[in-house]
């Protein structure tokens, strides 16, 4: 998410899961009570895109994030 920062794309992150949500917790659910989603949250970013953004700022996006994935990981 900093790389894309880096880049003015703001990602944030994307997904609580319900069971460790201050309502899943207070109903007495654990965070471990479901690890692989715990596991998957951790990884969901949710990027810019909605209508108003415009051509020139969707494709700034898909750009910076092609930069990012392919710092991250090499050649896609």
């Amino acid at each position: 998410m900093q790389k894309l920062r880096d880049y003015k794309v703001s990602a944030y992150i994307g997904y609580l899961p319900l069971h460790s949500s201050p309502k899943g917790l207070a109903l007495g659910n654990e965070v471990e009570d479901c690890a692989h989603t715990e596991d998957l949250a951790n990884r969901i970013v949710r990027l810019p895109f909605y209508t108003e953004l415009g051509v020139i700022g969707l494709e700034h996006c898909i750009d910076s994030m092609e930069k990012v994935l392919t710092e991250i990981y090499g050649v896609l």
